[in-house]
């Protein structure tokens, strides 16, 4: 007698209002499981959506430093000019962002090679600093919800 063995798949799909889905399995020893689906890859739209995103949230929060914010800290308090040429850049750093993720956008090219999709993923990689540093200066709360 041959043993059968029970899988469960739990499948969640978010495009049915997360809904999740549950499949049990049966399995005999000489078959093997069905193949997970694989994840969809991360396209260039999505990398020039989360780019603008995260740029127009720099600027946004390095605004509301600017205004609200006094310098303050044992570097900033006797060196204010030192303070706001820091927020200027990281203002400029996020501006840039947003204008690079419009060159990023999937309308702006037909194919994308694949220098242009690793100079892509290093400007996101990269305007996490600017991010970092304005809620560092800013003493921001950012909540993720996953």
């Amino acid at each position: 007698m041959a043993s059968v063995q029970h899988s469960v798949v739990v499948d969640y799909n978010n495009n049915n209002n997360g809904d999740v889905a549950v499949q049990i399995i049966e399995q005999h020893p000489n078959e093997s499981l069905p193949a997970p689906p694989e994840e969809a890859p991360i396209t260039s739209g999505n990398r020039a959506r989360l780019l603008f995103v995260l740029g127009f949230m720099t600027v946004l929060m390095d605004l509301a430093t600017l205004l609200y914010k006094a310098p303050r800290g044992v570097w900033f308090e006797t060196r204010r000019l030192a303070y706001y040429i820091t927020l200027a850049g990281i203002f400029a750093a996020g501006s840039a962002e947003i204008i690079v993720a419009f060159w990023m956008c999937p309308s702006s090219h037909v194919t994308s090679s694949g220098w242009r999709r690793a100079l892509e993923n290093v400007v996101l990689l990269a305007s996490i600093v600017p991010f970092v540093a304005v809620i560092a200066l800013g003493g921001f709360t950012v909540l993720v919800k996953i």
